[in-house]
């Protein structure tokens, strides 16, 4: 436990997960607590005031380099001056397509699978993800269950339901256990999926009441979002260990992110670290190029040479598919699904037969 936080009284307080909710960071001056900031970092957390959520756990901040300005945690939790720049090639409106239900918390494109995002809030705001903007108040709504239940129960192709963002597990464990007694009333729901960033960000959330909750609605597969092989600390270690033993699936998400993540001795020791704790790589994610994310953005070309290195340094199984976000869907970034390739653009198709473009060119900005 670090001793860097004046508010920090006691182990047990440290081990609360609604401890380390209720003391989150959203400001500079209780950052300072923990790191040196720099200028330009204290600039940007003033800015985003209004236009993009801030905040952060104490234990995340205490995982940061205090003097190390690119320190691949800092990275990830503090705003730069980059991100209040945008390019005509950033998506303005990231909303995937498809139906919509329940103010957009309820979204159906696959044809067998839909995602539900039981709240809005984050534990921690990815600078490098679009649900960092702040909502406007129409885009802000409440779960609305009987029109979501009958809808499932109107197209039983659906099997499968991914609890995604905000982050499901800010919830509390009355409250998650009826969301996930709900879907499995329906008979065609099959498996869940929570998606989520509690290992890294908030371990202490995998309680043993919480695993239970879980373990008594399988099948449920726990995806978690792990960027960097520094995630990965003895809390995260246990409280993957505590879901694995109780035979719940993991697996785990990775963002490709420009200078933090993207060199082949990063991710192979990333992807190897997740394989001892059998966790699952399942997918390295070509970001979604979202307004103000440009300075994390790497090319699809980087990408593609970066997994064909990995192919030699890992076993399959801990090799994860490249994929790219598109608003569309996820595409695999295969040779097949590449329509065409040149030095600004990628043409890329979907399982449907839908046409993408995807800027290849990274941007760069004169100050």
């Amino acid at each position: 436990m670090p001793l860097a936080s004046s508010t920090l009284t006691s182990v047990t307080q440290w081990e609360d997960w609604q401890w380390q909710v209720d003391n989150r960071i959203t400001n500079a001056s209780e950052l300072e607590k923990w790191v040196t900031l720099t200028v330009e970092e204290k600039r940007a957390i003033h800015f985003s005031q209004g236009k993009f959520l801030f905040s952060l756990t104490p234990y995340w901040a205490s995982l940061m380099d205090p003097t190390d300005f690119m320190c691949p945690i800092r990275r990830q939790a503090i705003p730069l001056d980059e991100e209040f720049r945008t390019s005509l090639q950033e998506v303005q409106d990231w909303s995937s397509e498809g139906v919509r239900l329940s103010g957009g918390r309820f979204t159906h494109f696959y044809p067998d699978r839909a995602v539900l995002s039981l709240q809005d809030q984050c534990i921690l705001y990815c600078r490098f993800c679009p649900q960092r903007k702040v909502l406007s108040k129409d885009r802000q709504s409440s779960l609305e269950w009987e029109e979501i239940i009958h809808y499932l129960k109107d197209h039983p192709q659906i099997n499968e339901i991914i609890l995604s963002g905000g982050e499901p597990l800010l919830l509390k464990e009355e409250e998650l256990e009826e969301a996930l007694s709900q879907l499995k009333s329906v008979p065609s729901i099959k498996t869940l999926r929570i998606e989520s960033r509690a290992l890294s960000f908030l371990p202490q959330r995998i309680t043993p009441h919480l695993t239970k909750i879980l373990r008594e609605h399988q099948p449920l597969y726990f995806v978690n979002h792990v960027n960097h092989p520094r995630e990965i600390t003895t809390e995260f270690s246990n409280a993957a260990a505590q879901l694995g033993d109780s035979g719940i699936p993991l697996l785990a998400n990775t963002v490709l992110l420009r200078e933090i993540n993207d060199k082949p001795p990063i991710l192979a020791e990333l992807f190897s670290q997740l394989i001892k704790l059998r966790i699952r790589p399942y997918r390295l994610i070509q970001m979604l190029p979202a307004q103000g994310t440009e300075h994390f953005r790497t090319t699809v070309s980087g990408g593609l040479r970066l997994i064909e290195n990995l192919r030699g340094r890992l076993t399959g199984l801990a090799l994860p598919e490249y994929v790219v976000d598109t608003g569309g869907g996820k595409v695999p970034l295969r040779y097949d699904s590449i329509l065409s390739r040149n030095k600004k653009r990628l043409l890329l198709k979907n399982y449907e037969g839908k046409v993408f473009v995807y800027p290849e060119k990274v941007f760069t900005f004169s100050y």
